[in-house]
């Protein structure tokens, strides 16, 4: 299982957002997001294997990083989320998107709590 880890400074999400960034001597506040889950197929619940989830900027569509599922389905990916003094936002800023060939893309809103995040995804295939 692989996981990724991205050091997406606030200063790179801020100017894909179209917000100013501030100076100050504060440091920014860090919240590690961790997000992990299983992504299998709706009609047979098969796990889908190399399933791509991505994270993507909600405001930019830029994707900061990606990683694929393993041979069950599990996809496991982490990052620090910073936030400078001066600039809050009132969400986090990501979501995930999976893709697998032959089926519908899935989608989930992060939170960037903190916490653990959980989301499992029941991929529908694409009808011919």
């Amino acid at each position: 299982m692989r996981s990724l880890l991205l050091h997406a400074g606030f200063l790179a999400v801020a100017a894909s957002a179209g917000c100013s960034s501030v100076t100050t001597s504060e440091p920014p506040r860090e919240i590690a997001v961790e997000v992990t889950g299983t992504v299998t197929a709706s009609d047979t619940g098969d796990p889908i294997e190399a399933a791509l989830v991505e994270v993507i900027a909600t405001e930019s569509s830029t994707v900061f990083g990606d990683v694929t599922t393993d041979a069950d389905g599990v996809y496991v990916f982490s990052f620090i989320y910073r936030i400078f003094p001066g600039e809050n936002l009132p969400f986090c800023p990501f979501f995930i998107a999976v893709n697998s060939i032959g089926y519908e893309e899935g989608t989930a809103d992060l939170m960037c709590t903190g916490e653990r995040e959980t989301f499992d995804f029941q991929l529908t295939p694409v009808t011919p």
